[in-house]
């Protein structure tokens, strides 16, 4: 197609624009190689109007085209085109679609210097307009693999505006690198209706529901029997899953009458490098002397599927460093410009965020998983009676 053609489709999109139908069987004739011709000739167009209402919707094209290529060269020529003083809520909303299906190092090589400063800006500054800071929230989520837009979104969750608020809690649930830390901020000091939007956001993701029955268990007046319902069916429903050896390893288990002096012995060996005070007063894993108020059945379900039901604070994070390292643990700290991580070993690991490429939930507990092949039934049973009934 020649610039004529080019010209014309191009002058079809912009009459047809706010007519869905018309403007479909225009997009229906254009390939990946006219898009990218087209939109720099709508970025060049003296009818700015025009161009705010049209480039979201060549954004929406290419993203459901799933051509990650020409995404980051629409994004490329918009940022290009225009300099930071310029940026419209127009600007944010487009880049969001553009870079929703991107890779996080492709986005990072979109949004830099200026942009990537405006982009944060807006999003958490008061005095920006509120549509300005929604658009930029939007980008910060269709982005959120950038470990430096997915701690932006997290600070959100203290912002004036209650429809800031509202917009990083949904982004931060559908990402499920986020689902654990946003679900152990139900416990913080939250307003009673962001926490109630946390949990709706929440019990929508299937991936997100083993972080929610530890907080039942604690605060079960926060849901309602409905809600109730579908954490603890989810619970069972894993529980369920046990077959074969395992299962008839846990039939032993609780058929045995348990020792709780010789559990301690049991404790020390497997337990106590993570569940005991390290040197600084801090744990790797939970406090087991809270395990005194629960059954032997419920602790060993938690140690034969330590991932189906546990405290968010002690999911498992793998770190990527730029440097081609990766780092496993639990994030005991965050700040915006490191975080410190806790590996298996508890060892302490403090990282820069300019030094990462990707922050990434397994959604997995850091407790490792195949103990019953370490443990004998016996000892199980005795380590059990140890925890459930003795303070130490």
């Amino acid at each position: 197609m020649g610039p004529e053609v080019d010209a014309a489709l191009l002058g079809a999109a912009i009459v047809f624009r706010n007519d869905e139908t018309m403007l479909s069987a225009v997009f229906s004739s254009l390939d990946a190689e006219n898009i990218d011709r087209i939109f720099i000739r709508l970025l060049d167009s003296a009818d700015q109007t025009a161009v705010a209402e049209l480039a979201p919707q060549f954004g929406v094209l290419v993203q459901r085209m799933n051509n990650a290529e020409l995404a980051v060269s629409l994004a490329q020529r918009l940022v290009q085109s225009f300099d930071a003083p310029q940026i419209q809520a127009w600007h944010w909303h487009t880049l969001a679609f553009l870079l929703e299906n991107v890779s996080a190092e492709a986005t990072g090589s979109v949004l830099s210097g200026a942009w990537e400063e405006s982009l944060q800006f807006a999003a958490t500054d008061n005095d920006v307009a509120l549509n300005n800071r929604l658009a930029a929230v939007d980008v910060l989520g269709a982005t959120i693999e950038l470990p430096a837009h997915r701690f932006v979104l997290q600070h959100l969750l203290s912002a004036d505006a209650a429809e800031v608020r509202l917009a990083a809690i949904a982004r931060l649930a559908a990402d499920r690198n986020s689902q654990p830390w946003l679900a152990s901020q139900l416990e913080s000091n939250l307003p009673t209706s962001i926490r109630s939007v946390i949990i709706q956001q929440l019990l929508e993701r299937k991936s997100a529901l083993p972080f929610l029955k530890p907080v039942t268990d604690r605060h079960p007046d926060w849901f309602d029997q409905e809600q109730l319902n579908v954490i603890n069916g989810s619970t069972a429903e894993n529980i369920s899953t046990l077959t074969g050896p395992l299962l008839e390893y846990r039939m032993d288990v609780l058929q045995r009458q348990g020792d709780a002096a010789l559990g301690q012995a049991v404790y020390q060996k497997h337990c106590a490098l993570c569940h005991e005070s390290a040197a600084d007063g801090q744990r790797t894993g939970p406090d087991l002397t809270a395990l005194t108020n629960r059954t032997p059945t419920f602790v060993l379900d938690a140690v034969l599927l330590p991932s189906q039901a546990f405290d968010a604070r002690y999911v498992t994070y793998n770190i990527d460093l730029k440097d081609g390292r990766r780092r496993t643990g639990l994030i005991r700290e965050e700040t915006s410009n490191s975080l410190t991580l806790v590996d298996v070993q508890n060892q302490v690991h403090v990282l820069l965020r300019h030094e990462m490429e990707a922050i990434e939930s397994t959604g997995l507990s850091l407790m490792p998983s195949g103990l019953a092949d370490q443990i004998s039934p016996a000892d199980m049973r005795n380590l059990l009676e140890y925890v459930t009934s003795h303070r130490r």
